[in-house]
């Protein structure tokens, strides 16, 4: 991708290839070079929001590497990303009002998990229950909770302007 600068003046990736890096290498099993890629997107597109399984894999990578700060604040992307995804990792099934809200991607909704289901056997039992430990944390509940009543006034709101959250 890198090669694409020269000639596009920056990196055509419409087929999302920048997201797949940093997840086949935890994959393969090669966490520091996982570590790097992730660190390379991030540079490479600090405004990208990335997408469920690449938040989960980032979060997971930086746990593996002990930059705990890291993974936290890459758990909650994930959180944001998909709000099913986390409490589906730990054993939970949402209940709240989740199910009920505007989302502005396919990605965003439940049926999304069996579309990565492949991707959900990776974390370990120990990084299951780091992920639960930060569900039940105040600043995760708080940002799950505000999340929810923005999009559930998003779903009712008829004035596409107010709409969109880009």
């Amino acid at each position: 991708m890198e090669k694409e600068k020269p000639d596009y003046g920056c990196i055509n990736d419409g087929a999302g290839r920048r997201y797949r890096v940093g997840v086949y290498f935890l994959l393969a099993g090669d966490v520091k070079k996982s570590a790097a890629a992730f660190d390379w997107f991030y540079d490479q597109f600090p405004d990208d929001i990335g997408e469920p399984v690449f938040n989960l894999y980032a979060a997971l990578t930086s746990y593996r590497c002990g930059e705990i700060k890291k993974a936290r604040k890459r758990l909650l992307a994930t959180q944001l990303s998909n709000l099913f995804l986390l409490p589906f990792l730990i054993g939970q099934r949402n209940t709240d009002m989740a199910v009920n809200l505007w989302h502005p991607s396919n990605h965003q909704q439940e049926s999304y998990l069996l579309e990565i289901e492949k991707f959900l056997d990776e974390p370990t039992n120990a990084e299951r229950s780091w992920i639960e430990t930060e569900l039940n944390t105040q600043s995760f509940m708080t940002l799950k909770e505000s999340y929810i009543a923005t999009f559930a006034a998003l779903k009712e709101e008829s004035d596409i302007n107010k709409e969109s959250p880009y």
